[in-house]
């Protein structure tokens, strides 16, 4: 299922995700989010998994782009001065439990 996301962020502030390489055998040559950073952005908006594929962020597509590309545009959605959200478009294959902080 695919689903866009609006993850509200502070001016400045990173996502806090680590991204991977979906791998070979996956349907779709994307990223795939490896872990989140308890208390960040991604984690406290409380929609994304562990496991999530990232199609695109903030409309500008990641399928088929180089690991290292796709950390550029993660990383621009940090720099963003005059931003407060970044919008990421993901495709959830499979059910996963919602990430939780303990803090």
């Amino acid at each position: 299922m695919l689903l866009q996301i609006i993850i509200p962020k502070l001016k400045n502030e990173p996502l806090g995700v680590v991204i991977v390489e979906s791998g070979w055998g996956s349907m779709v040559p994307t990223i795939v989010l490896a872990s989140m950073a308890p208390g960040g952005a991604a984690a406290r908006c409380s929609q994304l998994n562990v496991g999530d594929q990232i199609m695109s962020v903030n409309g500008v597509s990641l399928v088929g782009l180089p690991l290292s590309t796709c950390q550029n545009y993660v990383k621009v959605t940090n720099s963003s001065v005059t931003d407060h959200s970044a919008s990421v478009l993901l495709l959830r294959a499979t059910v996963h439990s919602t990430y939780h902080s303990n803090t």
